[in-house]
């Protein structure tokens, strides 16, 4: 991903960030995340969402600096949007004047559009003295002002994540006469180049001209900065229209954006995520940028487009909650259609994206890693993994007759899967009618085939004890209605079974039922696998290898191993108990 990005080789980058306070990744406690976001022309790329101990200038920064060094970007810096708070735009210890001091170079500050509303506004109450006087206000609380000045002075002690609730606790104990601690106010200084204005000078400077005295000779770094030519200043500006600097100047100054919705946006895809996949940040961003690419609208579209970051959440939300195409319309105000076809896209890439990712063929090495993991946790030695089928339950598609009419009375769609120890999937076979049989499925499959020609890279036979002559092959289990073959093993059939029969079928429903677990596992996290699916057959086949994927992103990503399913119980009083064995009757 990384590579990708330094191949574009960037003329410059405009750098966003903005904070939130999210559960972390136990969901105990809180933590302040910053979202840094590097935008150019035709380009918006999440460089990371790092934690942060507090939300001072200095630790904004820093973090912000650590991902610019990170992705190699520390030299293409030319401008900052970012919300115009303290800790951001502090003259002292804001991040962006700290920024600037470890660049060791002035950078552009471009204070998003939406919160310089808020400066404006303040200039209004200002200069028109609109704004009710303090003591009003006070007297007009009464008592209420002397208990929230004593809250505020109180709460003002303890340690915040952010300058800004600080901030705000000083404003009220400033606006009810009080005196905050620990007072430490920058120097107010006179801004440059301010022009102030009385109401009924408004609409005669709008007619005017720019006044020529905001500009220096400085104004012309802004055209260096972003690589920009200015020769097409020697002209008349009659003709810039035909002028190509002159167009590829516009083209680079409309793509800047001056608001902080990027950062913003990525906040919130964040906060979302963690409810729909995993509480990882660092995996939610690799899985938003391994399938943005493909899932961006056109640029030229004439109608608003759905962002990629939108058609994500909503996917999720569809999957994982199991609501309706009817909720999702409701809920987010668009067609039914575009839901439609907006989600089976999403699952169309996510599998062709994260299938060799994290379901690509195993290696030899691999196999082996599998086997040792069956023989620590189900004592089943040269195991490769458990095969069985999950029937996916389906409205009765049309014009299908009884073909997806299974032995359980239902219609449904077939999902054939070998997992390893840890409820991983190792393959799976999608797309099966539900009459077929099990091992009539298997016999048509890829994995079959791969099997019989030895194709799959499985390990060479060996002895399964130490200094034993005998060789086995390494197997998959799977139950009855599978048949043998080299590398496939089922248990014994009947009920008179020798004695070695029994304990090899009682290590074989030790390994086995790790698949039942692992389809278990999937519709519990993938909550529209509880109902039937009521889409064409097309969209159901890609909703289930869009949900075989995220099930392995998620436990690879999040580390989920099955030790940590594993309780130990306390022997320290075992000596103080009798065991008895019960008898019955039979």
């Amino acid at each position: 991903m990384k590579s990708k990005f330094f191949d574009l080789n960037l003329n410059f980058v405009v750098i966003h960030w903005d904070s939130k306070i999210l559960p972390d990744i136990t969901g105990k406690a809180n933590v302040d995340r910053l979202s840094v976001v590097a935008t150019a022309p035709g380009l918006e790329q999440l460089l990371g969402v790092p934690a942060l101990s507090s939300g001072t200038g200095l630790e904004i920064s820093s973090a912000v600096y650590d991902n610019l060094q990170d992705w190699a970007l520390l030299d293409k810096i030319q401008a900052f949007v970012v919300d115009t708070t303290a800790s951001n735009t502090g003259r002292l210890n804001g991040a962006c004047i700290l920024l600037e001091q470890k660049l060791n170079r002035n950078i552009l500050l471009l204070a998003c559009r939406h919160h310089m509303y808020e400066v404006v506004l303040q200039g209004v109450f200002h200069e028109t003295k609109l704004c009710m006087t303090d003591s009003y206000v006070r007297d007009k609380l009464g008592y209420i002002a002397l208990n929230i000045l004593n809250f505020a002075e109180n709460k003002i002690k303890e340690d915040f994540p952010r300058n800004d609730y600080r901030e705000l606790l000083e404003l009220i104990i400033i606006f009810l006469g009080g005196t905050p601690l620990n007072e430490n106010y920058e120097e107010d200084l006179e801004v440059p180049k301010r022009i102030t204005l009385k109401p009924e000078e408004i609409p005669e400077f709008i007619k005017r001209d720019i006044p020529f005295e905001l500009f220096t000779t400085n104004s012309l770094k802004f055209f260096s900065r972003f690589k920009i030519s200015s020769e097409f200043l020697n002209i008349d500006p009659v003709e810039w229209k035909n002028n190509l600097e002159y167009n590829n100047a516009r083209e680079i100054i409309s793509s800047i954006k001056v608001v902080n919705d990027t950062a913003e946006r990525n906040v919130k895809l964040m906060e979302d995520f963690n409810q729909k996949i995993t509480k990882n940040e660092e995996q939610k961003q690799f899985l938003l940028q391994q399938i943005k690419e493909e899932i961006v609208a056109d640029e030229n579209a004439i109608r608003y487009c759905i962002s990629p970051e939108e058609k994500l959440i909503i996917t999720l939300r569809y999957l994982a909650s199991g609501c309706s195409i009817d909720e999702l319309h409701h809920e987010y105000l668009m067609g039914k259609s575009t839901a439609v076809a907006m989600i089976h896209q999403v699952c169309k890439v996510i599998w062709r994206k994260l299938k060799n990712i994290v379901m690509s063929q195993p290696t030899k090495e691999k196999w082996l890693e599998i086997s040792k993991g069956f023989e620590q946790n189900a004592k089943f030695p040269n195991c490769n993994g458990a095969l069985d089928v999950n029937h996916i339950r389906l409205i009765h598609p049309q014009n299908s007759g009884s073909l997806y009419y299974n032995y359980k009375h239902i219609f449904s769609l077939v999902l054939m899967a070998l997992c390893d120890s840890n409820y991983c999937f190792i393959w799976v076979d999608i797309g099966a009618y539900g009459k077929n049989s099990d091992s009539g499925i298997f016999e048509e499959s890829s994995l079959y085939t791969k099997l019989i020609e030895k194709t799959l890279n499985i390990p060479e036979p060996r002895p399964i004890i130490d200094n034993d002559e005998i060789k086995l092959p390494y197997v998959i289990v799977t139950n009855e209605a599978f048949g043998m073959l080299e590398n496939s093993m089922r248990p014994y059939g009947g009920n008179l079974l020798w004695h070695e029969k029994k304990i090899y079928n009682y290590r074989h429903t030790l390994a086995r039922p790790y698949i039942e677990c692992t389809f278990g596992i999937m519709s519990n996290k993938w909550r529209i696998l509880h109902r039937p699916l009521d889409v064409n057959i097309e969209f159901e086949k890609y909703i289930v290898k869009a949900i075989c994927v995220l099930h392995n992103y998620v436990r690879i990503r999040d580390r989920n191993s099955y030790e940590e399913t594993l309780f130990t119980a306390p022997l320290s009083n075992l000596t103080s108990y009798t065991c008895y064995t019960s008898s019955r009757k039979r």
